[in-house]
């Protein structure tokens, strides 16, 4: 009896529940960043413990909390899952975009949030496992500026690459009022209200996000100056210093709480 054939399916099989585990865990960790992100602004703007911080602080926060060290594991595994995820999806193509122009830059963005991700999970367990040196604390998105700066047309550089943050916040936002997410998603019919609604709000607050920090690299790249660009805590410290920053804060820090709920529900419900 050929058995080749059925065990070419238990391969393939097996390939796809493996891609689908890495996918629903990183979708899980990165849910679990977010929500940690606007908890800690929203603790802030009602002045608890916490304040302003970005992503490298929330993660220095987390391991001090009970369990940190437990909890960190399993964030920074899950975001190397998430981010091997979006490597395989940009090299297999999983979702069929091909090689045309807008395909490939497609493609292009799933590997560069993978190597993004890359970094993240890395940054969360060299905090458990002291892999190497603690990294110095904020400062990385001035770095990344001041490096721009300093090519050739280096203003102009860091411009492109402000105006490239401010579309993709836009894009957040389009995406969200056009519901597109939803394309992704199988949804239980009783509970998809309240599910997209909350997706909404979610998407658009990372939208404004990435808004303000393409604003904050922008704003480097007309003044020449690398300390003016900023990532989520200078977002946080943009808004704070506003005439509506009370309102503000807590406003976007809620709306990160509910981006984590779009997190959860691509753990989910989202096709794979």
């Amino acid at each position: 009896m050929n058995t080749a054939p059925l065990r070419r399916q238990l391969r393939k099989y097996t390939s796809e529940e493996r891609t689908h585990a890495l996918a629903r865990a990183g979708f899980a960790a990165r849910a679990v960043l977010y929500g940690a992100i606007g908890l800690f602004a929203l603790l802030f703007a009602y002045g608890q413990r916490g304040g302003l911080t970005d992503v490298q602080g929330v993660l220095r926060k987390l391991v001090h909390e009970p369990f940190g060290a437990i909890l960190l594991s399993l964030l920074g595994l899950g975001l190397l899952a998430y981010a091997i995820f979006r490597i395989a999806q940009a090299i297999r193509d999983y979702e069929g975009h091909g090689r045309s122009a807008s395909g490939m830059l497609r493609r292009l963005g799933y590997f560069a949030v993978g190597v993004l991700h890359i970094g993240l999970g890395y940054s969360a367990l060299n905090l458990v496992l002291h892999l190497t040196a603690e990294e110095k604390r904020g400062g990385n998105e001035q770095r990344a500026a001041h490096w721009i700066l300093d090519q050739p047309f280096g203003r102009w550089l860091l411009g492109a690459v402000a105006l490239g943050i401010i579309g993709f916040g836009i894009s957040q936002v389009v995406i969200a009022w056009q519901e597109r997410f939803c394309r992704e998603l199988d949804l239980p019919a009783d509970k998809k209200l309240w599910i997209i609604r909350t997706c909404k709000v979610g998407l658009i607050a990372r939208g404004v996000v990435f808004g303000v920090v393409g604003w904050l690299f922008l704003r480097a790249a007309l003044e020449a100056n690398s300390e003016r660009a900023g990532g989520i805590q200078g977002v946080w410290k943009f808004l704070s210093e506003q005439a509506l920053g009370p309102w503000l804060v807590p406003l976007l820090a809620m709306g990160l709480l509910a981006f984590a709920g779009y997190g959860i529900t691509q753990a989910v419900y989202r096709k794979i």
